[in-house]
């Protein structure tokens, strides 16, 4: 059931949306695809993600960030993986991406930015801003 799943963040799918627009959004996790597309299907927002790497793929998710870079052909520095955890920003050093901690997961502010991501994002919508930053 529905309530069975995670709550998502006021304005994610908002987000999520504009993001889809210009940009290839994947997801990489621990977690079971089965699981990962029931929560995503439940909460309508399937439809952002082009690819999906759970724990059925082999490798750390540094190795599977990095497959599918190379899978869609773009430099390490385009990449952005966008996570919750202090592993999420080690997994994105140790694959040569920026990372984007967002506070509204599973660890703390305080925890994700002893890690030193490149960007600490508070709301979804500040990801729009990081990924494509307003030219002045």
């Amino acid at each position: 059931t529905k309530s069975d799943l995670p709550n998502l963040f006021p304005d994610i799918a908002q987000t999520l949306h504009i993001l889809s627009l210009e940009n290839i959004l994947t997801i990489v996790s621990t977690n079971i695809r089965p699981a990962i597309e029931k929560a995503l299907v439940a909460n309508e927002i399937s439809k952002y993600f082009q690819q999906i790497l759970g724990a059925e793929t082999n490798g750390a998710k540094s190795e599977k960030i990095s497959f599918t870079i190379n899978q869609l052909g773009f430099k390490n520095r385009q990449v952005f993986m966008v996570g919750d955890s202090a592993s999420d920003i080690r997994s994105a050093r140790a694959a040569d991406v920026q990372s984007i901690a967002v506070t509204w997961g599973f660890q703390s502010r305080t925890k994700l930015a002893k890690e030193k991501p490149d960007y600490i994002a508070t709301f979804p919508e500040e990801i729009i801003g990081i990924i494509h930053p307003k030219s002045k």
